[in-house]
């Protein structure tokens, strides 16, 4: 009798654990998380640092030929247009959740970080150091 009592708190122990993983996925993608909005806001970063790891990519391979004008300059305004597209939804959340900006200058603030290559801009930069983009132009 002792052992089947063992035997059935063993089993709704391991059940509680494995089941417990998955109860908590679930929460998480339906949004019952307390951070949701920081999630979004962290997601929506990791996104743009790859877009820009992306331009990066399609530059070198097209300076080493493996991309044709043409393929290079349609590939980079994906990335260029989705990346801004991620800078304004990343405004956006910071704007509604009070973080980030203090000004609200979405400009002043999308040039601190080089919409080309990704490197951190100083204020007074008007070209990035990095790859020589022009600031201004974006």
């Amino acid at each position: 009798m002792l052992t089947n009592i063992i035997f059935i708190l063993l089993s709704l122990a391991v059940s509680f654990f494995v089941v417990l993983p998955v109860i908590r996925a679930k929460s998480v993608r339906h949004g019952k998380s307390a951070g949701n909005t920081n999630h979004r806001a962290s997601d929506l970063q990791d996104r743009k640092e790859t877009i820009y790891a992306a331009i990066k990519d399609i530059e070198f391979d097209h300076e080493m030929g493996k991309l044709s004008d043409e393929d290079f300059q349609d590939l980079r305004q994906q990335y260029k247009k989705e990346a801004m597209a991620l800078l304004k939804k990343i405004d956006g959340i910071e704007k509604k959740t009070g973080g980030g900006r203090k000004n609200g200058s979405s400009a002043k603030q999308a040039a601190q970080f080089c919409w080309k290559c990704g490197k951190k801009l100083t204020q007074d930069d008007r070209f990035c150091p990095e790859c020589g983009q022009n600031i201004q132009e974006a």
